[in-house]
């Protein structure tokens, strides 16, 4: 079986190359497609679907956006081609400034820069379905969705000139000067939730999250337990509220706490549909996307990782 291995090159501040090179003698023999500029990531797509007449292992080497994007390349090709999921398993090496999926496995893995296909396991996604205007998309993530501070924080994280400078030296000061700047920003909108049968609701959402991992960057997490491939996925939110109302949630969120209350919400679900009062952006693991609407749900196939 083939093995290809998809480096970004540009993850973790440029770093990235430096320590693959380190490891890439512990790897397999493979074939290496580099991710130096947006040019690579337009061609990426029509070389994955070259690869993918045969079996073959992947390997992507970059932080948690790249794995997304990967991601959704292989399993669309997969979707579209019939190939179960036993014919693409795929390594992670966790190259990313904050790597947040491998926060929820660190206690199985001894070290994130070596790659064990003798050591793989089914597991679920989200399957998001996204509305906007007249445009229905699916995405698949493996981490979380956002909206509103969490939304923004993110897209600060990847794209303020201030935060990549920062990111150089400490990737958690960046964290949490992003999160900051996204929460004295103070973005919210309306929005109708249902959630599995209930009846839906109407709310000002300051911040939701709909995850597969409660870790969703640098030291935010959310207190639950959520066991793998269990059929349901972790939904969270806050109603929008005064800013000293809202502080204490974040700063718990830091040290993975959370209170629940009558505009807090924490739980287990099997889907959640969102309509939103106007074109809202969406956060899915990094990637944002315009919304008037968004359906979440399992996955119908699971993928095989090796971590």
């Amino acid at each position: 079986m083939n093995t290809y291995v998809i480096l970004n090159q540009v993850a973790q501040a440029g770093k990235s190359a430096e320590t693959f090179d380190r490891l890439k003698s512990n790897l397999p023999k493979h074939e290496l497609f580099v991710i130096r500029s947006a040019d690579e990531w337009k061609t990426l797509p029509a070389w994955i679907e070259s690869k993918m007449s045969e079996p073959a292992r992947w390997i992507v080497a970059g932080g948690d956006g790249s794995v997304h994007s990967v991601l959704n390349l292989l399993y669309a090709n997969a979707e579209q081609k019939k190939i179960p999921s036993e014919q693409w398993p795929i390594g992670l090496i966790a190259l990313g400034s904050s790597n947040d999926y491998h926060k929820r496995h660190s206690h199985r893995i001894s070290n994130l820069l070596r790659i064990d296909f003798d050591r793989t396991s089914q597991q679920e996604l989200l399957e998001v379905e996204i509305t906007s205007g007249s445009q229905i998309q699916k995405r698949y993530s493996f981490l979380n969705v956002g909206v509103g501070i969490t939304a923004q924080g993110n897209w600060i994280f990847s794209h303020s000139p201030l935060i990549r400078q920062i990111k150089s030296w400490s990737v958690q000061s960046a964290i949490q000067l992003a999160a900051l700047r996204a929460f004295f920003s103070k973005p919210h909108t309306e929005a109708t939730i249902s959630l599995d049968e209930l009846p839906p609701r109407a709310i000002s959402i300051a911040n939701l999250s709909v995850f597969m991992n409660p870790h969703f960057s640098g030291s935010f997490r959310y207190p639950i337990a959520q066991p793998l491939n269990s059929g349901k996925f972790g939904v969270a939110w806050v109603e929008e509220a005064p800013l000293h109302r809202l502080t204490p949630v974040f700063l718990g969120l830091m040290r993975g706490q959370f209170t629940q209350s009558n505009t807090r919400h924490l739980g287990l679900h099997r889907e959640i549909q969102i309509a939103f009062s106007a074109s809202t952006p969406v956060e899915i693991d990094g990637e944002l996307w315009d919304a008037n609407s968004i359906r979440i749900r399992i996955a119908p196939r699971k993928v095989l990782v090796c971590l």
